[in-house]
């Protein structure tokens, strides 16, 4: 894959395993899902993370915003 940090290489794998595209994107609960206690994972750290994904995997994710809501789609 494109040279991902490892927050982008786990969020892409977490996007891939979600239904995101049906199910609103929350960036709240996905910090949450990052955070641990040696890391804490900020709403902007998570924000950077799929914009990068975005640039870096153009191919293989979407982003939609339908109905005041953000809808992200990924592929492996």
């Amino acid at each position: 894959m494109a040279d991902l940090t490892d927050l982008e290489a786990r969020l892409h794998a977490w996007l891939v395993a979600s239904d995101f595209e049906t199910v609103p994107w929350s960036t709240v609960k996905a910090a949450k899902a990052f955070s641990s206690k040696e890391k804490v994972v900020s709403e902007d750290d998570v924000r950077h993370a799929l914009a990068a994904l975005t640039r870096k995997l153009p191919q293989k994710i979407q982003i939609r915003y339908t109905d005041g809501n953000v809808h992200v789609a990924a592929e492996d």
